[in-house]
């Protein structure tokens, strides 16, 4: 089956699920007159499909990282991010720290690749970042890459 096939029945599904949910909630809180019932439903009728979405956006993530993959395209991480990283050039301006700018620059890169634990620790400098030991070659190369950019 095409990977964008399984990507829209999975949305769909998705789609659904929510919608049941939220029939549930409301048949719950017609029946009730519980406050503290009445409060859970009202977060979880917010957090649920914010965390359906958030799923169903990695999920995409994913399928589209590994069909890149699959089908033998080499894209380097600047080629992929470029939207991301042309933002964080165009925030350069007197006075602007470049590392920082890097840092956070590479920490967006990572969470949009699904890749958290590479993103940069609170306060972590740079330099620091690219002397971890969990750092893909990738990543230092792209941050080097950025570095050298941004200056």
């Amino acid at each position: 089956m095409n990977p964008d096939t399984k990507l829209g029945l999975k949305a769909v599904g998705a789609i659904f699920g929510v919608a049941l949910y939220l029939q549930v909630c409301s048949n719950l809180w017609k029946a009730t007159d519980d406050i503290a019932l009445h409060i859970l439903l009202g977060i979880g009728s917010v957090v649920t499909p914010i965390a359906v979405w958030w799923t169903f956006k990695k999920l995409q993530n994913t399928q589209l990282s590994s069909a890149n993959a699959s089908a033998g395209k080499q894209v380097s991480l600047s080629e992929a991010h470029r939207d991301i990283i042309s933002r964080y050039y165009n925030q350069i301006s007197v006075g602007t720290y470049i590392e920082n700018l890097v840092r956070d620059c590479l920490g967006e890169i990572a969470v949009s690749e699904g890749r958290f634990d590479l993103t940069p620790r609170y306060r972590e400098s740079l330099h620091n970042y690219k002397e971890r030991t969990d750092l893909p070659a990738e990543y230092r190369h792209l941050a080097d890459h950025l570095e050298n950019s941004f200056d």
